[in-house]
């Protein structure tokens, strides 16, 4: 009984977090600002969409927290790149080919024999999906991974 009402804790809270990682819901959490922006931009921050020239607080509207931020400073200034980061797994299909039998994996000369290697996951790993970088606090710089 016990497990079960932990169970449905955990639930419950990860759909609360997830409810609050939409547009709508940070939209429905920040009235003020979101009222305060273009109509247009109002448009691309519902869909969960960025464009140049967003401060980071539109872009948060849209997109959330970044997962990660870092710092560039080069002869033109500082730029501020916020990283969404993401799972990604994918799956891989080969099909090798060796010369020989299909019995022996011994080259010959003569003949050849071409066999279907399967398919396999590869292990997900965490990667960029989305990178934003800001200059004088406006996005001037989208750059979408995937």
């Amino acid at each position: 009984m016990k497990t079960k009402i932990i169970s449905f804790g955990l639930a419950v809270a990860a759909l609360v977090i997830a409810g609050c990682s939409t547009p709508s819901m940070r939209i429905k959490h920040n009235p003020e600002l979101f009222s305060s922006i273009s109509a247009a931009d109002q448009e691309l921050i519902k869909q969960g969409r960025v464009a140049l020239g967003f401060t980071p607080d539109m872009v948060k509207l849209a997109l959330g927290e970044p997962d990660q931020i870092a710092q560039k400073i080069d002869k033109n200034g500082t730029t501020v790149t916020w990283r969404y980061r993401g799972y990604d797994s994918s799956v891989d299909y080969g099909f090798h080919g060796y010369w020989g039998s299909p019995y022996s994996m011994r080259p010959r000369y003569w003949g050849g024999y071409y066999g279907w290697s399967g398919y396999y996951n590869t292990p997900s790993t965490i990667s960029d999906y989305l990178r934003v970088t800001f200059r004088d606090d406006r996005v001037v710089e989208i750059n979408q991974l995937r």
